[in-house]
């Protein structure tokens, strides 16, 4: 979850649920081919990352800190990412596919397989890389043969997108979403109206009796 996510609802057994239905799936989320309001999302740009470290002439120009020199893919760490972006593409990855980075899940399975095929053993791996997280992850889950998978729909988990809510707070209730995004830029509803509104509703929920009301 980014800090601009919020938890409005319980999470942990629907996540459970999902996984277990679908063991193929190493991350779930939104907008990987739908937004929660239906819309087709374009992950052309958010590919452009990941083509670029796939050509072994790729070159990082930006962003140098003092003192780094420019980084070819030819050797060193850039050329084991790009093994790994490979090792996806073998797998059927198509450059940019991704759970939206607003908040998403992400199964045990998924991190076994990376831990088994080397992948978690550079923590700084990914550093300076101009390369977002979600992205990454997206490549990660089709490195290790898993799959992506929106749950996004009514009464799923995660109602996510990338400016603002996808609904009023009361909306985002109704529609039965657990996690939600973004509450700091929405342009109807200030953050503080909205993290005030579901405070009120779990204060109310404690009030009569709802005990683990966001687990």
């Amino acid at each position: 979850m980014d800090s601009d996510a919020l938890v409005i609802a319980p999470f942990a057994q629907k996540i459970q649920q999902a996984f277990d239905i679908s063991p193929e799936v190493g991350i779930i989320g939104s907008a990987h081919k739908l937004s929660c309001n239906g819309e087709k999302r374009n992950v052309f740009n958010d590919g452009y990352s990941m083509r670029k470290l796939h050509s072994p002439f790729a070159v990082w120009r930006e962003p140098l800190k003092q003192g780094q020199h420019i980084q070819v893919s030819l050797w060193g760490k850039l050329k084991t990412i790009r093994t790994h972006v490979r090792e996806a593409i073998n797998q059927g990855y198509c450059f940019g596919e991704h759970c939206q980075g607003g908040a998403y899940a992400v199964s045990i399975q998924l991190i076994r397989r990376m831990a088994v095929r080397g992948y978690l053993q550079d923590p700084m791996l990914w550093v300076d890389v101009p390369c977002c997280e979600d992205v990454m992850m997206g490549m990660y889950a089709r490195a290790v043969g898993l799959q992506l998978k929106d749950f996004n729909d009514k009464n799923n988990i995660f109602g996510i997108q990338h400016i603002g809510l996808a609904d009023t707070p009361n909306g985002m209730l109704e529609r039965g979403y657990s996690v939600i995004h973004s509450i700091k830029n929405d342009p109807n509803f200030s953050e503080e109206q909205i993290r005030t509104f579901y405070r009120q509703r779990r204060a109310v929920l404690v009030h009569h009796g709802v005990k683990n009301t966001f687990t």
